[in-house]
């Protein structure tokens, strides 16, 4: 055998065994799988067909692995084996439904529901404006509670799914929304068309659903602003400092 084909076997078998290698360390990478049932309660069947994404949360939201239920609302997904935090998202009818993953999981439980833009049994618990005057500005957080009672239980969702006007030149400083159960995410809202008028694109799910805004706007001692919120409120609280006498009135609006 000459010295060339001698080499050449030599470099053939190291790169089987480098193959070899790497395919070792793929699959030690993704060691175990993650594997859940997802339940449409809107018809309490099996989910089918719906995206399932596998999210790791080390340096915000990274996508590990993605998949589909299958006929039985069933899903498997391979698991990083890197001992971090992970979120299971599935997502039905263009909502969001989430899960955590600890370290460990090995198989998750989820909830989804059909999605509509208008729901009846989302109502208005509870609207609630704390205002603060200070060198020339005054800054108001205000506070929406929404209860979906939906039956059968449906997530309210469209491009506008709760809708409320700010006073003009308000400048948003922040904006908050959280799901039920859920914690709080940043959640900005856009402008409807019509003037001071906005609106969440967020969705209602069935139970709680809270939304919070703070703004600002420049202050010089008086102050009106006759606020207006498109779903009715059981209750309205208004907070102001002892030294404003501000004339408040507010409306209600049933429809959009």
């Amino acid at each position: 055998m000459s010295h060339f084909t001698t080499r050449a076997l030599f470099v053939h078998h190291r790169i089987i065994h480098l193959c070899a290698a790497l395919f070792a360390l793929a699959a030690s990478c993704f060691a175990t799988n993650i594997t859940g049932n997802v339940t449409n309660k809107t018809s309490d069947q099996p989910s089918a067909g719906d995206d399932v994404v596998l999210l790791k949360l080390s340096e915000g939201m990274q996508e590990a692995a993605r998949g589909k239920t299958n006929a039985q609302g069933k899903f498997a997904l391979p698991v990083p084996d890197d001992g971090g935090q992970h979120l299971v998202r599935v997502t039905h009818q263009g909502v969001n439904y989430f899960r955590p993953a600890p370290a460990g999981t090995t198989s998750v439980q989820l909830d989804v529901y059909d999605a509509a833009k208008q729901v009846d049994g989302v109502a208005g618990r509870a609207d609630i404006m704390r205002a603060q005057a200070e060198n020339g500005q005054m800054t108001i957080t205000q506070l929406f509670v929404l209860q979906n009672n939906s039956k059968p239980p449906r997530t309210q969702m469209s491009e506008h799914s709760f809708e409320f006007t700010l006073p003009e030149g308000a400048i948003v400083d922040s904006s908050l929304a959280a799901g039920p159960g859920g914690m709080p995410v940043n959640s900005s809202p856009v402008p409807t068309g019509e003037k001071n008028r906005y609106g969440y694109v967020f969705p209602i799910r069935p139970g709680e659903t809270k939304f919070q805004i703070s703004y600002h706007l420049p202050y010089s001692g008086s102050f009106s602003f006759k606020p207006a919120v498109f779903t009715p409120m059981e209750d309205v609280v208004v907070m102001l400092p002892k030294a404003m006498h501000e004339h408040f009135s507010r409306t209600q609006c049933s429809g959009g």
